[in-house]
């Protein structure tokens, strides 16, 4: 999910570009306002598990003991992020 969110992030960052991009194309397409939505939703969502991945990654040496707390951390975040975008639930 790590590759993914930074994916997203730098896709949608250079947004611009890609709607240029694509309608310069043979195909002259552009993404929907509403698939840009689509988007932005599942960059949210990737982000907690791209945190918690931050976190322990960031540790010389990874301990257990940071495992679980960084799980319900991130449970914790999924629940308020399906308050927050109840579609996405």
């Amino acid at each position: 999910w790590d590759s993914c969110f930074i994916m997203l992030n730098r896709f949608r960052t250079l947004r611009k570009a890609v709607d240029r991009f694509l309608q310069q194309s043979l195909l002259a397409k552009r993404l929907t306002s509403m698939q840009w939505h689509f988007l932005e939703d599942l960059e949210v969502i990737l982000e907690v598990p791209h945190v918690a991945q931050q976190i322990m990654s960031t540790e010389k040496t990874p301990v257990l003991s940071l495992a679980v707390p960084a799980f319900e951390e991130l449970i914790e975040r999924w629940k308020k992020i399906a308050d927050y975008i109840p579609h996405c639930a």
